[in-house]
């Protein structure tokens, strides 16, 4: 076992003299989108390398880190030194060539944000890449109790909710932020909020908690947020399988560097 973020993750190890024969991660509470691709590709990598010294997933560190610290016990237990397995694996002879790519709109982000826009982008038909720098699209939202402001939307008036309105909302947000705010981006956030909802209920398969219904909040004079169905983690994973379908080149583990310039222009 290794102690991962949200307790031990159990591993499965068969080695034998010479090599790591099979890595099988077992019982574990990580959180779900963001641990997936770590205990997915760092058993892979470690098996492939047959060597301890990968890398750890950007975003599942810890849990990348247990991973690597229960194969290191399972290769002590079994009479081995995990010394002898820490060597770095051999370079392959095959290395990635740079890859130029043409769209007409790159989305830097795959948080919740990120994957709404890169979905709206791409049903209204344009060309989309979006870049995310940690192994996993989702960001904080798979973290997350899952909540939204619903002010405006079919889903609110269906819940029972009235007397709100965009105005209230944004006065509520201007009181609540000190009015410090920006005003023209609070106004566009408050007249769109419900539409957005409503898209994203109707257009995306976003389900909200109708049971519990709306959720009272001291900051808000009216009831006018809705709980996600399943939580942020399952909210994730269905913008995720959206993303899969929209037809956007979505590119995990990748880093936006810097944006290149030509006349003034970003090219």
């Amino acid at each position: 076992t290794g102690a991962g973020k949200n307790g031990d993750v159990k591993v499965a190890v068969t080695v034998n003299t010479d090599s790591i024969v099979n890595i099988e991660v077992q019982d574990n509470s990580e959180t779900a989108g963001i641990a997936d691709d770590a205990i997915e590709t760092v058993p892979k990598e470690i098996l492939d390398g047959q060597s301890l010294a990968v890398d750890t997933v950007s975003g599942a560190t810890e849990t990348s880190t247990a991973i690597l610290t229960a194969v290191a016990d399972a290769i002590t237990q079994a009479g081995g030194n995990p010394e002898d397995w820490k060597k770095a694996p051999a370079a392959s002879s095959q290395a990635a060539e740079p890859e130029e790519l043409t769209t007409e709109v790159v989305v830097i982000g795959a948080g919740e944000a990120g994957m709404i826009a890169t979905l709206r982008l791409s049903e209204l038909g344009h060309k989309v890449v979006q870049l995310e720098k940690t192994a996993e699209a989702g960001g904080a939202l798979a973290m997350s109790g899952g909540a939204q402001i619903v002010t405006g939307s079919k889903l609110q008036a269906k819940a029972g909710g009235e007397g709100d309105s965009a105005e209230s909302l944004a006065a509520d947000l201007k009181a609540y932020g000190n009015s410090t705010n920006n005003e023209e981006l609070l106004n566009l956030f408050c007249q769109n909020v419900g539409s957005t909802t409503d898209w994203l209920y109707d257009t995306c398969g976003i389900e909200f908690d109708m049971k519990t219904g709306l959720v009272s909040s001291a900051e808000y004079s009216s009831d006018r947020v809705l709980n996600y169905e399943g939580g942020g983690s399952k909210i994730a994973s269905t913008l995720k399988e959206e993303l899969g379908v929209s037809g956007a080149k979505v590119m995990t583990s990748t880093r936006a560097i810097a944006l290149i310039h030509d006349g003034g222009a970003v090219t």
